[in-house]
C-alpha cells in the first residue's frame, strides 16, 4: 500500500509539474510606422492551489502560485522593419501592454551579406529565425514587457551594429 501511495504522489507531482511548464510556455506566449498604441494597460492575477502528500505520511502538503499576465487588448498593431548589415528603418517600436504586436522583418538586397539575418529577442519564440536576403517573416506576440532585439548575421552570428527596442508601456 505503501509503494503505491509513494507511486499515486509522484504521479501527482509529475502531471502537476506538466501543468505549470503548459502554461508557462503557453503564456509566453507586423505595415511600417512607429505608432503608439493607445488601448489600456490590463492585466490579471491568477492563483493556482497545488495539494500533493508527502511519500510516507498522509499530511496533505498546499501551495500557491501568483502569476501576472497581460490581458490581450484586442487591439493589433503592425509594424514592417526593413534591415541590412548597418541599420534598420525602425529601431524603436511602442505599444501598450496586453496589445498583439505583429512585426514584419524584411532583409533588403543591397547591403545585406549573402548569409541573410536573423533577429534575436531575449524570449526565443519572438525571435526571427534565419531570414534570407530578399525574404521576410513575421513575428506576432502579446506585449507583456519591453525587449531589444539583437541582428545577426545568421550563418556566423557575428552581431550588427544596431539594435530594435520594443517599448510596451
Amino acid at each position: 500500500m505503501k509503494n503505491k501511495n509513494a507511486v499515486i504522489a509522484i504521479i501527482t507531482i509529475v502531471v502537476v509539474g506538466i501543468a505549470i511548464t503548459g502554461y508557462v510556455i503557453a503564456s509566453k506566449g507586423n505595415t511600417s510606422n512607429n505608432t503608439v498604441a493607445t488601448a489600456p494597460s490590463i492585466t490579471t492575477t491568477q492563483t493556482s492551489t497545488i495539494t500533493s502528500t508527502s511519500v510516507g505520511t498522509n499530511t496533505p502538503t498546499t501551495s500557491s502560485v501568483q502569476s501576472t499576465t497581460p490581458v490581450p487588448t484586442g487591439k493589433t498593431d503592425n509594424f514592417t522593419i526593413h534591415a541590412n548589415d548597418d541599420s534598420a528603418d525602425l529601431t524603436n517600436i511602442n505599444v501598450k501592454v496586453g496589445d498583439t504586436v505583429k512585426i514584419t522583418f524584411s532583409v533588403d538586397d543591397q547591403g545585406t551579406y549573402h548569409g541573410g539575418l536573423k533577429f534575436v529577442a531575449p524570449d526565443a519564440a519572438n525571435s526571427s529565425g534565419p531570414i534570407a536576403i530578399g525574404n521576410t517573416k513575421t513575428v506576432i506576440f502579446t506585449a507583456a514587457k519591453s525587449f531589444t532585439y539583437t541582428p545577426y548575421w545568421y550563418t556566423t552570428d557575428v552581431q550588427k551594429p544596431y539594435n530594435i527596442n520594443v517599448n510596451v508601456s
